[in-house]
């Protein structure tokens, strides 16, 4: 009879011997400049496939292939420029998480600007639009508490004396 223990424990060794064999990404580089320049690139150059994760983080097939070509280049000497230059003319401007201004863009990177500029003047046409009507509302019924005549439009207390004396109960 086997040991039940070692039944087991076999399928667990083997889950975890087979992790061991997950792709790992080891490049080497001549200098420590080069590889510096590799890992700021794979950080700046955004997966196609994954569409908001850096090449340097994503497992998807374009990304592994991405990561060889920026060895490669970083390899040959190409300046972190020429790198990025290079992937977006292979991959469209995507692939940078700072894309350049040009005709393509502007309505990307000035489109918020205007769009908080139209706020903030409308508020300010609103909030004047406001406190014109509320100046307005008070020279209109404005009360001088200082007269001596009461409330009411001018010459109006001569006429209400006369009808209240009229209407007088003796």
């Amino acid at each position: 009879m086997k040991n039940p223990l070692l039944l087991l424990l076999t399928p667990i060794v083997l889950l975890y011997a087979a992790v061991s064999f997950a792709d790992i990404d080891v490049r080497s580089f001549e200098t420590n400049e080069a590889r510096d320049t590799y890992q700021a690139l794979t950080r700046e150059l955004r997966c196609p496939k994954c569409q908001n994760q850096d090449i340097a983080d994503s497992n998807a097939p374009i990304a592994q292939d991405m990561r060889a070509q920026v060895h490669r280049l970083v390899e040959e000497g190409k300046s972190h420029e020429q790198v990025v230059d290079y992937m977006i003319e292979r991959f469209g401007e995507f692939v940078t998480y700072k894309p350049k201004i040009s005709s393509e863009t502007y309505l990307l990177w000035y489109g918020p600007w205007f769009f908080v500029a139209i706020g903030l003047v409308a508020i300010v046409a609103m909030s004047r639009k406001k406190f014109m009507g509320a100046q307005r509302q008070g020279k209109q019924g404005s009360i001088n508490l200082n007269s001596e005549e009461p409330v009411g439009q001018p010459g109006q207390s001569k006429s209400v004396k006369a009808l209240l004396d009229k209407y007088t109960d003796d």
